[in-house]
């Protein structure tokens, strides 16, 4: 009979399909994946480092008296017409000590400051501009200020004398006694208000007629001229004020 045969070779193909699927299958190798190729990050900026401070700037300290003149300056003390005069402070000395020539040993004597201080001499001068004498403010009236206080000229310095029976000597200070005059270079100064040694109370016109002289103060050792001012009150003119440095 034929379905027996085709029963057996059918058996056949089935045992043979089984045991194929029954076997072990033999392993994969996996194929490696190339590196995956990143994006380069992006770079992040480093923040900027800002501050609130400001660099400082060199500053001027503040001046006492911001209206205070300079050096030279003239200033009006007297407005009017006949009279119109101008003031000015036009130079300064410093030192510890100076040499005064004394009349009686006919020699030089030298003046030490006391401990903490020291001499200021300051020079100032007064023209008249006008047609008639013009009254000039006594050395008493001419100030220096420092730190608040008014010193007034030193007391201690000699002036000139009028003597009953000999002329007038004019005081010599050697440090500065062959400086001329800011006007008419022709004469050397000498204490302020005199002229020749002689006490003089008025300014005539002129320029050759100007008063011209020093003033001599004893200021504290530690004063500098930028911290310094001379002050003039003296009634009947206008204040002026000036800054030393």
């Amino acid at each position: 009979m034929k379905y027996p045969r085709l029963l057996i070779i059918g058996c056949i193909i089935l045992l043979v399909s089984v045991a194929g699927c029954s076997g072990t299958a033999p392993a994969k190798i996996a194929t490696p994946m190339p590196p995956t190729s990143l994006p380069p990050p992006t770079p992040v900026p480093t923040p900027e480092i800002t501050t609130n401070s400001v660099t400082p700037q060199a500053t001027t300290a503040l001046s006492q008296y911001p209206e205070a003149l300079a050096l030279k300056t003239m200033f009006p003390f007297a407005s009017d017409t006949n009279r119109k005069s101008e003031v000015t402070v036009y130079r300064i000395w410093i030192n510890n000590t100076y040499r005064w020539f004394n009349p009686a040993e006919n020699a030089y004597e030298t003046r030490v400051a006391p401990p903490g201080k020291k001499y200021l001499f300051i020079f100032v001068t007064i023209m008249n501009l006008g047609t008639e004498r013009t009254p000039i403010p006594s050395q008493n009236n001419i100030y220096v200020e420092y730190e608040s206080a008014m010193i007034s000229s030193d007391p201690s310095h000699d002036l000139p004398r009028k003597n009953t029976d000999s002329i007038p000597k004019v005081i010599r200070v050697a440090e500065i006694e062959f400086l001329k005059k800011q006007f008419g270079n022709s004469e050397y100064v000498e204490d302020f208000g005199y002229s020749h040694g002689l006490k003089l109370g008025y300014v005539n016109p002129g320029e050759s007629n100007a008063v011209d002289g020093y003033i001599i103060y004893e200021v504290p050792e530690e004063l500098t001229p930028e911290k310094a001012y001379v002050r003039i009150v003296s009634p009947g003119i206008n204040e002026a004020i000036w800054k030393l440095g």
